[in-house]
């Protein structure tokens, strides 16, 4: 069946893991990549019922099945979530609220109240991101089109 990813590139799923469903959780006995989907067989999805039973479902796996970041700079989107956003002028833009994905470059939404703020996550804006102190970045103003 096939099987869409958040990120395509993600060492995350491979055989021998469990996939978690509403549906039920499925082991990936097979799974193949290509550059739009990954092809994979799971433990008792034998049919094409089977497998159309499972359609448009959100999937999770277990955070130990997560591969080991590289270094310290990187994180998985899911850790940041929920991390404060500020300003160097100190000012409380929000929380990061999800990221925005196929786009060309990286896009943090952020919520405030009923207010949303998009951040490219360029260095002309971001200042840090870290886990103790959530995200920094440049005054809006220096960088933000004003709507007209």
């Amino acid at each position: 069946m096939r099987l869409w990813l958040d990120n395509p590139i993600s060492d995350t799923v491979q055989e021998g893991v469990w996939l978690y469903t509403k549906k039920g959780e499925f082991e990936v006995l097979h799974i193949r990549h290509s550059t739009k989907f990954s092809i994979v067989t799971l433990n008792e999805v034998d049919s094409r019922e089977a497998s159309q039973a499972l359609t448009n479902l959100d999937i999770s796996v277990s955070r130990e099945d997560f591969p080991e970041l590289e270094d310290e700079d990187s994180f998985y989107q899911i850790d940041l979530i929920g991390l404060p956003v500020k300003d160097t002028l100190g000012a409380d833009l929000g929380r990061i609220h999800t990221f925005l994905d196929g786009l060309e470059t990286d896009v943090v939404e952020v919520k405030s109240g009923d207010k949303t703020l998009l951040i490219p996550m360029i260095s002309s804006v971001v200042i840090s991101l870290t886990l103790e102190d959530g995200l920094l970045i440049e005054p809006l103003s220096t960088w933000a089109a004003e709507d007209e």
